[in-house]
């Protein structure tokens, strides 16, 4: 087993690190309802304790809030999520992310694959090696 010590990439005053060392001790983290005048920079919750809600509350924070707080939803946040099944997991999220962030347009392109979607404008956070005949430990 594998026990994270020392979070990376992160501000030390970033509510991330917080929560990581909470997680490690066993204790829930402290989630901050979703307000006008969050405290937190990150893990907002905006109620709820079943999967629809945490999609919901995600909808939210990325049409309204994160907007109102003058970010850009599309370039400015990054979605965690621990699983890839399920309602929150990470092949629904961005389902759910790509339609509220980047919507069919019938000026845009798509391809579909898989049961995927991909089309002009969706934005992917992992990079594209230029060779796939050499494995990397990414």
């Amino acid at each position: 087993m594998v026990r994270l010590t020392q979070v990376f990439r992160q501000a030390k005053t970033s509510a991330i690190i917080t929560a990581a060392h909470q997680i490690n001790r066993g204790i829930y983290p402290t989630i901050e309802p979703i307000s006008d005048n969050p405290v937190s920079d990150c893990l907002w919750h905006g109620g709820g304790h079943q999967p629809e809600h945490g999609v919901q509350a995600i909808c939210e924070l990325i049409t309204d809030l994160i907007p109102r707080l003058g970010f850009n939803p599309a370039t400015d946040i990054q979605l965690l999520c621990p699983m890839t099944r399920g309602l929150v997991g990470t092949r629904n999220l961005n389902s759910v992310l790509q339609q509220l962030i980047n919507p069919p347009s019938p000026d845009k392109v798509e391809i579909n694959r898989g049961g995927m979607t991909l089309r002009v404008g969706d934005v992917c956070d992992k990079p594209l090696r230029a060779s796939t005949r050499h494995s990397t430990n990414e």
